[in-house]
């Protein structure tokens, strides 16, 4: 009996030992499971991928919470992404944090969860970090031919109820490739705040239409000296600069800009010291 009992306490760090990289492996796999899954904060109605049935009641997503604060009557600057790829995700997103900036990102709905766009998940957690999710239609159609009046209506009442489906709310629309045409403006006037075009321009504040906020978009021409320039004129005007940006990355590609420089403009964004607030923190300002 006591050399069984012998053999057993001799064997027990060799089996503790062989248990270990078990455990560790173990929690490793359901680390790294965890982190592909929707977040804590996703809401809990919301079954397997965080699509609502389609027979289920559409969610009222809370207004974005902010701290509403008078307008102290100088320039603002809002930042825009478009399209919701997935470098603003993994690149933007850490580099706008690392500035202490919040964005606006403007996503086309059925674009999500394909090659290269965002997931659901991380559109959610980039609304719970305080951004603002606007919009983009359906299938960012650029081309005015392809809009009768049931795409006008699938595309822009479609992109809305898809957004509340997953529980998040768009108080902005942003028009594909800024086009216009009859009926947009009056289904945006329906359901959002306001309406963000590609109209190269600073918007007055306060906005003389809502619906028609201008902006700026960035390629791969861009420089930092273009960013200073615009900054300048939106100090000595006391108006509304939007930055729009597409896909940061090292591609080259026309809409496309570089981490580095992106990281530079923002740089003179802060330089200039001027507010960067979301689009509804700015309405909310200015019509307080």
């Amino acid at each position: 009996m006591k050399s069984r009992v012998r053999l057993h306490i001799t064997r027990l760090p060799l089996l503790t030992w062989l248990g270990l990289p078990l455990l560790v492996l173990y929690l490793s796999v359901n680390y790294f499971l965890g982190e592909s899954r929707n977040p804590d904060w996703v809401r809990a109605d919301l079954p397997g991928n965080g699509t609502l049935p389609a027979e289920a009641a559409i969610p009222t997503p809370p207004p974005l919470q902010t701290t509403p604060v008078p307008w102290d009557r100088r320039g603002i600057v809002t930042i825009w992404f478009d399209d919701a790829w997935q470098t603003q995700y993994t690149i933007s997103l850490p580099i706008m944090e690392s500035f202490g900036f919040r964005g606006a990102l403007a996503v086309p709905t059925l674009a999500i969860n394909n090659e290269n766009y965002m997931s659901w998940a991380q559109v959610r957690r980039m609304q719970f970090k305080g951004w603002e999710i606007a919009s983009h239609t359906r299938n960012h159609i650029c081309e005015s031919a392809k809009f009768d009046e049931k795409t006008v209506d699938y595309e822009l009442n479609g992109s809305y109820e898809d957004l509340r489906r997953q529980g998040i709310r768009a108080d902005f629309f942003v028009s594909p490739c800024g086009i216009e045409l009859p009926g947009i403006r009056e289904i945006a006037k329906q359901h959002y705040l306001g309406l963000r075009t590609v109209e190269p321009g600073f918007t007055d504040l306060p906005p003389k239409d809502v619906y028609f906020i201008n902006g700026f978009t960035l390629t791969n021409e861009s420089t930092v000296g273009d960013i200073r320039t615009l900054l300048s004129e939106t100090k000595a005007s006391l108006k509304w600069l939007n930055i729009i940006f597409h896909s940061i990355d090292e591609s080259g590609s026309k809409y496309s800009v570089t981490p580095d420089t992106f990281s530079a403009m923002l740089e003179e964004v802060r330089n200039s010291g001027l507010p960067v607030l979301v689009p509804s923190e700015v309405l909310s300002r200015i019509f307080k």
